[in-house]
C-alpha cells in the first residue's frame, strides 16, 4: 500500500502543473471521457509537435504508448497477485466480470482485476479537398 501512495504522489508532483484537482474515495470509480482537444485538428497537431512526432512516425509513436500502458496495466495486477484478463468483445460488461473475478478470487479490499479491450472508437481523420473551377464563357 504504501509503495502505491508513493507512486501515486510521484505521478501527482510529476504532472502538477496538469493538474486541477485530485478525487479520492474509498470504494472504486469509473470514469469515462475523451480527450476534447484532440477533437480539433490543431490541437492533434500541436500536441504532436509538442512531442516531437513527425506526422509519418505516428502509427510507430501511437503503438509505442499503446505497449507501455499494456505493460504497465500487467505490471500492476501481477505486483497485486490479480488477474489480468483480455476481453474479446467490448459489450461485455465489465461489471459482471470483475464481480465473476472476485467470486472466483474474493479479497476483502484493493485491486479485483485489470481487464484489457478494445473499444469502438470515433475514428477521426482530416481532409482537404480542392475543387479545380473551370473557367466557363457564358453567354
Amino acid at each position: 500500500m504504501l509503495s502505491e501512495v508513493s507512486t501515486t504522489m510521484n505521478i501527482i508532483e510529476l504532472f502538477n502543473d496538469k493538474i486541477n484537482g485530485v478525487l479520492s474515495t474509498f470504494d472504486r470509480i469509473i470514469i469515462k471521457g475523451h480527450l476534447q482537444y484532440f477533437y480539433n485538428h490543431g490541437s492533434r497537431m500541436y500536441y504532436l509537435y509538442e512531442e516531437n512526432v513527425l506526422l509519418k512516425d505516428y502509427s510507430k509513436y501511437a503503438q509505442n504508448i499503446t505497449d507501455r500502458i499494456n505493460l504497465n496495466a500487467i505490471d500492476i495486477a501481477q505486483s497485486k497477485n490479480r488477474p489480468f484478463k483480455y476481453l474479446s468483445s467490448s459489450r461485455k460488461s465489465k461489471e459482471e466480470v470483475a464481480k465473476n473475478i472476485l467470486q472466483e478470487n474474493p479479497i476483502d479490499e484493493g485491486l479485483i482485476c485489470v481487464l484489457k479491450v478494445i473499444e469502438p472508437c470515433v475514428y477521426h481523420r482530416t481532409y482537404l479537398k480542392i475543387k479545380k473551377l473551370k473557367n466557363l464563357n457564358c453567354k
